[in-house]
């Protein structure tokens, strides 16, 4: 599966708000701003992610948004499950077919089965503490 521009974000400003200091709320401008994404774009995915209670919002003059989670309990796989919901997008079938399975598998059913197994192990084990380690 190839990550659409608002998990990409996502992930983006997840990590910048994983550095900020003891939970301090960022707005949208700032992060929009150091990360180099459309302002208006980032605060729908951000919604989301505090729909998803991935992220903590909160609102008026001196407002903003923060982790609600510590950064090591956040995956990738939670942050684009927020934005792209992969239950629906991991099981449908990559050849088109609306009665693929076990039962009645697609040709390429097998192979995307592996494949997207990998997957989900990768996203499952990366957490945004590890990728604020690697930004420092």
């Amino acid at each position: 599966m190839i990550y659409s521009k608002a998990t990409q974000y996502a992930v983006r400003a997840l990590i910048r708000l994983g550095m900020t200091a003891n939970g301090q709320l960022s707005q949208v401008e700032e992060i929009a701003t150091s990360e180099q994404i459309p302002q208006h774009f980032l605060g729908k995915i951000l919604q989301r992610l505090v729909h998803k209670r991935l992220v903590r919002s909160v609102k008026g003059i001196r407002g903003g948004f923060a982790l609600a989670l510590p950064p090591e309990k956040i995956t990738l796989y939670l942050i684009a499950d927020a934005v792209e919901d992969l239950s629906i997008s991991l099981s449908d079938c990559i050849y088109g077919n609306k009665t693929c399975g076990e039962d009645k598998p697609c040709p390429l059913h097998d192979s995307w089965a592996k494949l997207r197994d990998q997957q989900m192990n990768f996203l499952q084990t990366i957490r945004i503490s590890d990728l604020i380690k690697s930004e420092v």
